[in-house]
C-alpha cells in the first residue's frame, strides 16, 4: 500500500504544480515508516521465535539505513539523472517481498542468515554514493538495454515465480546499476 500512496502523492503534487519543504519532509516520514520500519517490523515477525540479539540486526540496519538515505536525500541537491545511493522504496519492496516470497525459495526460506546478508547489503547500498540510473536516463542506449533485460526478467518471473516479480526485478536493477556504477568507474 504505501508504494501506491507513495508514487500517487509525487503525481499529484506535480500535476497539481505544487510543493513545499513541509511536504518534502512529510513524503520522507511516509517513506521512512513505509519502506523502512514496516520491512523492519516484517523481517523481525519472520524471525520472532528466535531470542538471540543478532535477529535485531536486521530490523536496525533496515531502519538506519533508510533514514540515513533519506536524511541525506533531503538536505543535498537533488540529482537530475540518476539517484545517489539505493532509493529506500526499492530496498523497503524488496524486504518485503522475500519476507512474503521466501517459501517459494527453498534456498532462502527460514534462513535468517541470508535474510541478514541481504539487509544489511541493500542498508549499505541506501547510504552509498553509487549511481542508480534512473527512467531520466532512459534516453541513454545502455540504460535502455538494462530496463530491456529487466523487463525480460520480470516477464520470466512472472511465468515461473509470480510472488517474486517485484523483488526479482528490483534485485536485477540493482546488480546492473552496481555493475554500470563498476564499469563507470573504472573509464574514468
Amino acid at each position: 500500500m504505501g508504494g501506491i500512496f507513495d508514487v500517487f502523492d509525487g503525481l499529484v503534487a506535480r500535476a497539481l504544480n505544487v510543493s513545499s519543504k513541509i511536504g518534502g519532509e512529510l513524503d520522507s516520514l511516509a517513506d521512512i515508516i513505509s519502506f523502512g520500519v514496516a520491512p523492519a517490523i516484517l523481517f523481525y515477525k519472520a524471525f520472532a521465535n528466535e531470542d538471540q540479539w543478532i535477529y535485531l540486526l536486521g530490523p536496525i540496519f533496515i531502519v538506519v539505513g533508510g533514514a540515513l538515505r533519506l536524511a541525506r536525500f533531503n538536505t543535498t541537491e537533488s540529482k537530475t539523472s540518476y539517484f545517489e545511493g539505493l532509493a529506500i522504496p526499492a530496498s523497503g519492496l524488496v524486504l518485503c517481498g522475500l519476507v512474503f516470497g521466501a517459501e517459494d525459495l527453498t534456498f532462502i526460506n527460514g534462513n535468517i542468515l541470508i535474510f541478514l546478508a541481504i539487509a544489511i547489503c541493500l542498508s549499505l547500498l541506501n547510504v552509498s554514493t553509487i549511481s542508480m540510473f534512473s527512467f531520466k536516463q532512459f534516453g541513454m542506449k545502455r540504460v535502455k538495454f538494462y530496463f530491456g533485460l529487466i523487463i525480460v526478467l520480470g516477464i520470466l518471473c512472472a511465468v515461473f515465480y509470480p510472488l517474486l516479480v517485484i523483488v526479482v526485478t528490483l534485485l536485477a536493477y540493482i546488480a546492473l546499476a552496481v555493475i554500470d556504477h563498476l564499469i563507470r568507474s573504472k573509464a574514468a
